[in-house]
């Protein structure tokens, strides 16, 4: 389906009017390391990473999960929504059998990690069988894949997927203080 600027309903809507809107204007920046990124440059990362992600054989409605810190990346895999799979963010404090948890829950398929998260991601890579593959955002382990290198050769045009405002966007945990942490369903509306 072609992207129609009537319509503002997805965060797919989102995107794509802001980086027609406003191509030049800087989206994110990272103050740390003063990294900016704009409107435009954003939504072409992101269209990057979900095709890469369709080519690996994900569908919409498939889970991906992030491991990871404060990045302009989390950002970019956080809008994977935007082609209709679902993000799942993992918190960063918790262990490797309580993030592995959430993971096999989530039913996620691909799990980002930054180079922090490196050592919890091996350490419970045999307890997320369901998770396909492994990408670190800011690093090149031997064992993972390197983010930008999956991204690099991926098309920067839209995925194409027709999002509805109905489809889940993401899917963040509570904090299972008392029971199991619960997936609590967040939709584009």
């Amino acid at each position: 389906m072609k992207w129609d600027s009537t319509r503002i309903e997805t965060w797919r809507d989102v995107m794509e009017w802001n980086a027609q809107l406003y191509p030049d204007k800087v989206a994110f920046c990272e103050v740390a390391t003063d990294r900016r990124w704009t409107f435009k440059e954003h939504n072409a990362v992101v269209n990057r990473l979900c095709n890469a992600l369709y080519g690996l054989g994900l569908e919409k409605g498939d889970r991906v999960a992030i491991l990871a810190g404060d990045l302009i990346e989390y950002c970019q895999i956080a809008m994977v929504c935007k082609a209709g799979l679902i993000y799942v963010p993992v918190n960063w404090r918790l262990t490797g059998p309580e993030a592995a948890y959430i993971i096999n829950e989530s039913g996620a398929k691909v799990l980002f990690v930054d180079q922090d998260h490196v050592d919890v991601a091996r350490s419970i890579r045999k307890d997320i069988p369901g998770v396909r593959h492994i990408i670190c955002i800011n690093a090149s382990p031997g064992d993972m894949i390197n983010y930008y290198d999956f991204i690099a050769s991926a098309s920067p045009d839209d995925p194409g997927v027709d999002v509805e405002e109905t489809d889940i966007l993401g899917l963040p945990y509570t904090s299972g203080t008392s029971a199991s942490p619960k997936g609590v369903v967040r939709t584009h509306r």
